[in-house]
């Protein structure tokens, strides 16, 4: 049984401001008095034009519900009283059960979620491959979507794309003598030219250089999708969504390079390194300099500045 449930998501952030219509009605939100209305104001960022209202902080705020808040500022708009935009889409998840505790539950858990990410990134990749055979089939489009579902969208086969298509639609006739006249080989009488990328050979020295820069060993699918080039939190958190090597085996077969990469992490027992990423570049702040006075960057010196220096005075004449 699933620990969680997805449930309706909520928008955190709401922005007023006054109607151009009426710019006049806003300061009945300014002068309401409901709790709702006290919460809003006390809580929100007030700007040149936007107020800024934080739904969970006017909430706490004043003891009251989410959604007396959203009521609450639904019921100015309505009203012709202000425009409001929302931001913030936060999703909300029902616990069903709770956490394990034990060692044994909690690695079953980590294991049945680690499965379901990667089938569910497997399936995508192998539906995005599905496309691209459907592309360079060399015939008819339409009457391969509608056609007999087999294996895969070839000309001899379909994949589970057309098998969804030709159920949904359930007509296997709808195309008579089998080309319908009007897709781009029935026009043509020529398959698209499209090579996808995703098909090169594995590059060793691009491999290498992931696994020097990276000293992740836990975890071959993060390795997999940095040299790839597929963002993802731990990669943000490192610093190597703009690292050089991300992204640096786009070309491979992302199959294959999860291959090669989980071969690399068990050789290294799963342990990782103990730098997980390069440091992370920093500036200097403006006012820092060697005698760590703040006297700031020195300002280089103009030609015309140079030959003043190197002129000679005047010496002044005393009475």
């Amino acid at each position: 049984m699933p620990l969680i449930s997805a449930v309706t998501p909520f928008y955190q952030t709401y922005t007023l401001k006054p109607t151009e219509a009426n710019p006049s009605l806003f300061q009945r939100v300014v002068d309401s008095n409901t709790p709702e209305g006290e919460s809003i104001r006390n809580t929100w960022k007030a700007g040149t034009i936007w107020h800024t209202v934080d739904v969970l902080a006017a909430a706490e705020h004043g003891s009251l519900d989410r959604q007396d808040i959203v009521r609450q500022i639904s019921k100015w708009e309505l009203q012709g009283l202000c425009e409001v935009k929302v931001h913030g889409l936060r999703s909300r998840y029902s616990i069903l059960q709770p956490l394990p505790t034990s060692e044994a539950e909690l690695d079953q858990l980590a294991t049945a979620l680690y499965d379901q990410m990667a089938e569910r990134e497997e399936a995508d990749v192998k539906r995005l491959k599905g496309v691209a055979d459907f592309v360079r089939s060399g015939s008819c489009e339409t009457a391969l979507l509608l056609s007999k579902p087999s294996a895969s969208l070839t000309p001899a086969a379909s994949s589970g794309y057309a098998h969804s298509l030709a159920l949904y639609f359930g007509d296997e006739t709808g195309v008579p003598k089998g080309e319908c006249g009007h897709c781009s080989y029935c026009k043509t009488k020529k398959a698209l030219s499209f090579k996808p990328s995703g098909n090169g050979e594995l590059p060793d020295v691009q491999i290498r250089t992931v696994l020097d820069v990276c000293g992740v060993r836990d975890d071959a699918r993060f390795l997999a999708r940095l040299a790839f080039g597929v963002h993802s939190p731990r990669v943000t958190a490192l610093g190597l969504s703009r690292h050089d090597v991300f992204g640096i085996c786009k070309d491979a077969d992302f199959i294959q390079l999860l291959e090669r990469f989980e071969a690399e992490c068990a050789a290294a027992g799963y342990t990782n390194k103990a730098a997980l990423a390069p440091p992370k570049k920093t500036r200097g702040k403006i006012g820092d300099d060697d005698s760590g006075k703040g006297a700031g960057p020195k300002k280089r010196a103009s030609p015309k500045d140079a030959k003043r220096a190197r002129a000679p005075t005047k010496k002044s004449k005393t009475g």
